[in-house]
């Protein structure tokens, strides 16, 4: 499905059968349920996201320790403490163009070799979007896609607790499968992690160029001290961070109070017309699963299935975001820049200073103070090399 990109996603012509592009099968690996009204590219983001974070990891590390031994190999015979600084942070740009080129291209990789992907449920592709009779019939049998699927991924907007046809997918696929077997990936968290990269890269690369001489001395020549300048820098990516925590917690409990506040009546159907549709598949469903007795009118079928989506949605979407109701995998991603720099400088800092860990924290910004083991003109300015390396030449 990614090998179509966002092809797969857009507003195809009314004569042009979505249907096609799907395939007969027995097994589902992911049910994929998401709002239309989202944009393309962050749908294929959500995806790419969640069906190739693994190997883009995986290779981002192999690929960071790879360069990290050839450049401490190198270093040992290298003269030119300068050249080493800069040649030491490498590891992070190589880490960081892989992750991002794995995350976006995995997928294709994989066509190259003949592997196939999952299998996975996409409404548009595997319900006839043009015949009414076909259609109709897989409507009536969503509840049959989601017993066979292992998974449900859920594509999160603030407009998905507000659907009825979203809700009704996720409250028939938890009795049966349970809330382990739910992912839930926020489109919030994945438009702040595409921001929140490029700004760690850019704080860690003004660090780094503020222990450059050319850098640094006019720096603190105009600002008395260039720890300032990390401050200036600072300031706007601590405003945004702020921002962002705050704007998605007041995003997870409107979510947890749609949910809570859910009333089938409320909810929005893309199509009113496939309103009395979900409707009855609703009250077959609560009844097919003895929720209700066989004999129970629609409305009673209807306020049970009320009921359901208020006691198991919360418990099944806590699970999935995680105790701190976000996803480590979205830290993981925003923070590599960083934590890739000070292992940059760790493995190269013995041949540059004493007292390598306490010098990788002020590299990074993270220690402000200035360090005594370090006079003024040492710290930020030409890079010296250990006393024992001077006495050996």
């Amino acid at each position: 499905m990614l090998l179509l990109g966002t092809q797969v996603f857009r507003d195809y012509p009314e004569d042009f059968d979505t249907f096609t592009l799907s395939d007969v099968t027995h097994k589902l690996h992911v049910f994929i349920s998401y709002n239309w009204a989202m944009p393309q590219w962050l749908k294929f983001m959500a995806l790419a996201f969640h069906f190739n974070h693994k190997a883009a990891s995986a290779a981002a590390t192999v690929a960071y320790i790879t360069t990290i031994l050839l450049v401490m190999l190198h270093a040992e015979a290298h003269e030119d403490s300068d050249d080493l600084f800069f040649r030491s942070h490498l590891g992070t740009g190589v880490c960081v163009v892989t992750y991002w080129l794995f995350l976006l291209c995995w997928h294709d990789v994989k066509a190259l070799f003949w592997r196939r992907g999952k299998r996975v449920f996409l409404d548009r592709c595997c319900i006839h979007q043009t015949d009414e009779e076909l259609k109709q019939q897989g409507i009536e049998n969503l509840d049959i896609f989601l017993q066979l699927s292992d998974q449900m991924l859920v594509v999160y907007s603030e407009l998905y607790t507000k659907k009825l046809w979203t809700m009704y997918e996720l409250a028939t696929f938890l009795p049966k499968r349970g809330p382990n077997r739910l992912a839930v990936l926020p489109t919030f968290l994945i438009r702040c992690t595409i921001l929140a990269v490029p700004m760690v890269a850019l704080h860690c690369i003004w660090v780094q160029m503020l222990l450059v001489d050319d850098v640094q001395q006019p720096v603190e020549d105009l600002l008395l001290d260039s720890r300032l300048a990390i401050l200036l820098l600072d300031l706007p990516l601590l405003l945004v961070v702020t921002w962002a925590f705050r704007r998605w917690a007041k995003e997870e409990k409107q979510m947890r109070e749609n949910v809570r506040t859910f009333h089938y009546g409320d909810s929005h159907c893309l199509k009113e017309a496939d309103r009395s549709m979900v409707y009855s598949n609703i009250a077959r469903y609560m009844r097919e699963t003895k929720a209700v007795s066989a004999e129970a009118p629609d409305e009673d079928a209807l306020v049970a299935f009320n009921e359901l989506v208020r006691t198991e949605v919360p418990i099944a979407v806590t699970k999935s975001l995680g105790g701190w109701g976000i996803p480590l995998r979205y830290l993981f991603v925003i923070l590599m820049p960083m934590m890739t720099n000070i292992v940059d400088y760790l493995a190269v800092a013995p041949l540059l200073y004493p007292e390598p860990l306490p010098m990788a924290m002020y590299a990074t910004g993270w220690e402000l103070q200035r360090l005594e083991v370090f006079s003024p003109k040492e710290t930020p300015g030409k890079l010296k090399k250990p006393e024992a390396e001077i006495s050996r030449q």
